[in-house]
């Protein structure tokens, strides 16, 4: 099956981003096993250092191959480890740059990242008290981007996900640092 040429370019887009994520996968594991070797006191740990440099050299050329096959005119983050270098790099060469954080308190890849993005959207004000933005960063409390709910789209929605009419839902969301002890809870 052949896709339009829009979608082949948005799956090559996506295939690039994912090897990218795989990379920082391997660059975190290389840098803990290097840490865990060192603190040991293992003469193994300068080779994973080693290994953690390529992994890290490695995202970095990806990231540049990015940038260049999609050029950019603004680079927007929602958090998480794979958009830490994307933002990061699109920071560096001057584009415009913002991170989205949804959650009362922000992750680390945002946390690192407001200080040098220029604007940084609030889902919660809450979240404002754990960031500390760069001088030039403006701190938004915008509000999480969602659409409202309407009586006239519960039908299509209980149907869509095999739900009974008169029936309660309930819906557990959950994500980011607290993803684990909601999967646990329920």
């Amino acid at each position: 099956v052949r896709f339009g040429a829009a979608a082949e370019r948005k799956q090559a887009f996506l295939f690039r981003l994912v090897d990218i994520a795989n990379e920082l996968l391997a660059m975190a594991a290389s840098v803990s096993r290097a840490e865990a070797l060192r603190a040991a006191g293992k003469p193994e740990a300068t080779r994973a250092a080693r290994l953690a440099d390529h992994f890290c050299l490695a995202t970095r050329r990806k990231v540049r191959a990015l940038f260049r096959a999609e050029q950019p005119v603004a680079v927007l983050g929602t958090g998480g480890y794979a958009s830490a270098p994307v933002v990061w790099w699109a920071s560096r060469l001057g584009i415009p740059t913002a991170v989205q954080e949804q959650n009362a308190y922000p992750g680390l890849a945002n946390r690192w990242l407001v200080r040098v993005v220029d604007e940084v959207y609030l889902g919660v004000p809450e979240a404002a008290a754990f960031l500390k933005p760069g001088a030039a960063t403006r701190v938004r409390d915008t509000g999480n981007p969602i659409v409202s709910p309407t009586p006239e789209r519960a039908p299509a929605a209980r149907s869509r996900f095999g739900f009974r009419a008169g029936r309660p839902v309930v819906l557990v969301t959950g994500g980011s640092q607290g993803a684990l002890a909601l999967n646990q809870a329920v």
